[in-house]
């Protein structure tokens, strides 16, 4: 990352399909105040029927209609005045767009987007890797649960391997069925078709992989591995005390 000191207002939360980007960024959000904007939950209310057939088959929407789509999240997003969190960088203004971005940019044409050709307030100050290998990736995706009624994830399937020990994440009554807040839980749709899931994780070495290449260039890139899961979120934060 670069050497100078500036405040962060504006994150971006990058990895494989099922590294957890959702749940950290929840996790981040908390901690630093920030509204986190969810790609997949924005996009959702914007879609065409001609889209989600795209989506179904682990294909990316074009990085124009996305670029709109997000940046008029952003421009809608809450505004905070930010003095506490600093790492490195150069000085950004206060009382502007926050936010934290789940699910863009996943092109390189797309992190064009957000780093130069949004006005310069708005423009994204760091991306956070996620960084979980696809070994584990492919063991969390087939034990995600979401929930029909608030939408708060969890994964019913543990990990132990490759240096990494994930245990399951499971509501606090312990049921596999149902969400603390009494909604029922189920399978996302695009983690069930095996054909679907390769597809997504082919897209990604394709297209995905670039953005993580073109943050690190800029200097705005910090590379975050949960070897023990959400226990490892303190290190996390530790970068923006």
């Amino acid at each position: 990352m670069q050497s100078t000191s500036r405040t962060v207002s504006r994150l971006t939360l990058l990895g494989l399909p099922g590294s957890g980007k959702g749940t950290y960024g929840s996790l981040l959000s908390s901690q630093l105040s920030l509204p986190i904007l969810t790609a997949s939950a924005i996009m959702s209310s914007k879609m065409t029927p001609e889209m989600r057939e795209v989506t179904k088959k682990g294909n990316l929407v074009p990085d124009a209609w996305i670029g709109g789509v997000m940046k008029d999240a952003v421009l809608s997003s809450g505004h905070k005045n930010v003095d506490e969190m600093v790492v490195e960088g150069d000085s950004s203004q206060r009382g502007e767009p926050a936010y934290i971005l789940d699910g863009y940019p996943r092109t390189e044409g797309q992190a064009l987007q957000c780093l130069d050709d949004w006005e310069e307030r708005i423009r994204t100050d760091l991306a956070v890797f996620i960084d979980v290998p696809k070994e584990v990736v492919l063991a969390k995706l087939s034990g995600r649960l979401v929930c029909v009624e608030c939408g708060k994830g969890y994964n019913d399937v543990a990990v132990d391997a490759g240096g990494f020990d994930m245990p399951t994440m499971l509501p606090s009554n312990g049921s596999r069925s149902q969400c603390d807040c009494g909604g029922c839980l189920r399978r996302r749709d695009d983690d069930t078709d095996a054909g679907v899931v390769e597809e997504r994780l082919r897209v990604y070495e394709r297209q995905t992989k670039p953005v993580i290449d073109l943050f690190a260039e800029r200097g705005k890139l910090y590379t975050f591995t949960p070897f023990r899961g959400v226990a490892d979120i303190g290190k996390l934060y530790e970068k923006f005390e």
